[in-house]
């Protein structure tokens, strides 16, 4: 059923524009809904259970499900459940566990770290150091990081320019090495402290050859502005240089009493850039506990020690999932930092290493955990509609290409869209507040013609299909026709076969195929090569002079790609507005999630190589199969046809593989016809 957005809209084609009329919000609330606690609630069973008892729950639990088929991923909890609870041994550790986790969110427990964070170290503590001019009779450079943090000059320990003044007295500390230059702190003396004024912090990677001025620098850096002071008498002052990367560090004062300046400096300290995490910003100690709880799971499912790896330890990551939820709940609507911050957290969980090389599936990784994909998504709405995305909402969300709130609200859709079942009510919510607003306003974030093609980057000024709001465009549309002309004729598919056998002969041993995205797999492995993107250009393995073999298909289509024959390559929104990939689903089965290329600017040309007769493909809400005959393909039988499906690349796309062999495809991703020809019409006349 249309939308009554796709209904007012479809008609309405408005003008070429890439960025949307942006606006914050306020959160609706969206809470995770209650689980089992543990694998006791699972099971039905009490603490106390006995192995018998814990048998005959399980049995009841797994012929309820069986009789009425609704509980989907139930029967997987279960024989977790069952697996760990019915033997001893993984029963102790398991309640060990759960004692843990119960303390560390109450606050009766200090959380552990994961891995031991590196001692606070002083770099400047002994290093060399120089200054513009030294006081006669005591004053050196190197006294100000003797690590005495005396700021009395009878104490003998503070650094002394000439007494006489200079334009621009300065200090500087060689660090011996690179290093990301964190916070710079220096200690003010106790006498004459209004000499520290007008300061300011320069680094550097190298040195001048001819002096350590800090003002003769190349490539200098300065740590802030200037600041007018004076520094507080006998205190500490704190420069941070947020992960400058640098060797040398200068202190500069810059003018003020009439060229009679004076630089006196009882301490300098200087420490490496630490980033900062989640932790570091939540107030209150219950947030922390709950924090280290959620962490403590994540652990557990890391280390692969409690259940077999055919249970996947799933239960742990929802356990997790609800505990970051709360966590979440407690950071106010304003503090973007603690959402960026929580967001990093959720996005880098680390894939246990054991169980991905044992299972060669991607699925495994944390961060593809549906109830994990829903938390991200609650932190990008937050931000969307937070006061400072209302304040400046082209500016104001970073994990978005856009860091728009528009462009939070697109990911945040696209991660629900990727949770599956479990965040479909909560897509359709998310797309109806994007393209309809919030109460009370008059204007929607993005103009999406429908809940299937939902990319970031949406120009809608732009065809999506050879008819308006047809997902599919016609391989004989003349603005595709030529490079699908390639594509489909009986020379090219002879020799995308011969380069499909090429690359899976050099895979065996070279690692040709890289593991594609992760957290688009629901299940199976999902490998590809790269032979053309827009940073890279053509790679120089498979397409450059010197490659062996070098492969047929880079013949057929370097100088074919419209943006690149075009020279457009710097009008790419993004970085694969333009590409060439060949991918592998592994058998026996392999699903790919619902997904979109970032922006309808791209054309995706998907042509199957092999194995394609149970492969099936989803584009926007239409299913398409992309299909050819395993034996006649493989014999190279003249002539073949095989279905090449041309779509943009905003259309959401789902796949699923099932056969005995793998199956591949190529993908050429290609600049919308409609966006070359404008650009080309603008270049002509030199508005570009």
């Amino acid at each position: 059923m249309e939308s009554r957005f796709e209904r007012q809209h479809q008609n309405r084609l408005k003008p070429l524009v890439v960025a949307c009329w942006l606006v914050g919000r306020s959160i609706l609330a969206v809470r995770a809904q209650p689980g089992p606690a543990n694998y006791y609630e699972v099971l039905g069973v009490s603490t106390k259970a006995t192995p018998t008892e814990i048998r005959t729950a399980y049995k009841a639990a797994t012929m309820q499900i069986s009789d009425s088929g609704k509980a989907e991923g139930q029967d997987e909890l279960l024989r977790e459940a069952f697996a760990v609870l019915s033997r001893p041994d993984q029963k102790r550790r398991y309640n060990s566990l759960e004692l843990e986790v119960s303390k560390l969110s109450s606050g009766q427990q200090v959380p552990i770290t994961s891995g031991k964070r590196d001692p606070v170290i002083n770099l400047a503590r002994d290093r060399p150091s120089w200054q513009s001019s030294t006081r006669i009779g005591g004053g050196s450079s190197d006294r100000a990081v003797d690590g005495k943090a005396l700021p009395k000059w009878s104490d003998n320990s503070c650094s002394h320019t000439n007494p006489d003044g200079e334009a621009t007295p300065w200090w500087t500390v060689d660090l011996g090495s690179q290093k990301a230059i964190g916070k710079v702190r220096f200690l003010n003396r106790l006498e004459a402290s209004e000499r520290l004024k007008n300061y300011q912090v320069f680094v550097g990677a190298t040195a001048s050859p001819d002096s350590a001025n800090p003002m003769t620098w190349e490539a200098t850096k300065a740590c802030g502005d200037v600041v007018p002071g004076p520094a507080p008498a006998g205190d500490w002052v704190d420069i941070d240089c947020n992960g400058i990367p640098a060797q040398f560090v200068g202190i500069v004062l810059r003018g003020g009493l009439g060229g009679r300046e004076i630089l006196t400096l009882c301490e300098v300290e200087v420490f490496e850039h630490r980033q900062p995490n989640i932790g570091d910003v939540l107030n209150g100690g219950a947030s922390k506990g709950t924090l280290a709880a959620a962490r403590r799971y994540i652990r557990e499912y890391q280390n692969g020690l409690l259940a077999p790896v055919k249970e996947r330890r799933f239960f742990f990551l929802q356990r997790a999932a609800a505990l970051f939820s709360e966590v979440l709940e407690s950071i106010k609507d304003n503090d973007l930092t603690g959402f960026e911050l929580m967001y990093k957290e959720l996005s880098e969980l680390p894939v246990p290493a054991r169980d991905h090389a044992m299972t060669g599936s991607a699925a495994l990784v944390p961060t593809a955990m549906p109830a994990l994909l829903l938390v991200r998504a609650k932190i990008l709405e937050r931000v969307a509609l937070s006061p400072q995305c209302r304040q400046e909402p082209t500016n104001c969300c970073p994990p978005a290409i856009t860091r728009s709130s528009a462009g939070c609200l697109a990911n945040a859709l696209a991660l629900t869209k990727l949770a599956g079942s479990l965040g479909r009510a909560e897509a359709r919510r998310l797309f109806d507040l994007a393209v309809e607003g919030a109460p009370g306003e008059n204007r929607p974030y993005m103009y999406w013609p429908s809940f299937w093609e939902t990319c970031e980057l949406y120009a809608s000024g732009l065809g999506s299909g050879s008819a308006s709001f047809s997902a599919f465009w016609d391989p004989k549309d003349p603005s595709v026709g030529v490079i699908a002309g390639v594509l489909s004729s009986p020379a090219a598919l002879e020799a995308l076969r011969s380069d499909v056998e090429t690359v899976g002969k050099a895979s065996a041993g070279k690692g040709a195929f890289e593991m594609a995205f992760p957290t688009m797999v629901e299940e199976g492995h999902w490998d590809r090569v790269v032979l053309y993107d827009g940073v890279r250009g053509w790679s120089s393995r498979w397409c450059g002079p010197q490659a062996a073999p070098r492969l047929q298909l880079c013949d057929l289509l370097i100088g074919k790609l419209p943006g690149e024959m075009n020279l457009l390559q710097k009008y790419y929104l993004l970085d694969n507005n333009e590409e060439v990939t060949i991918s592998r689903l592994a058998s026996p089965r392999t699903i790919l999630r619902p997904h979109n290329g970032g922006t309808n600017a791209r054309l995706n040309l998907d042509l199957s190589l092999n194995g394609g007769a149970r492969t099936s493909f989803r584009v926007g809400g239409y299913p398409r199969r992309i299909s050819a005959d395993s034996a006649s393909f493989s014999a190279g039988t003249p002539g073949q046809s095989l279905e090449l499906l041309v779509y943009d690349a905003c259309q959401d796309r789902e796949v699923v593989h099932e056969g005995d062999s793998p199956f591949f495809f190529l993908q050429v991703g290609i600049m919308h016809p409609s966006l070359v020809s404008d650009l080309i019409e603008r270049r002509a006349r030199a508005d570009l």
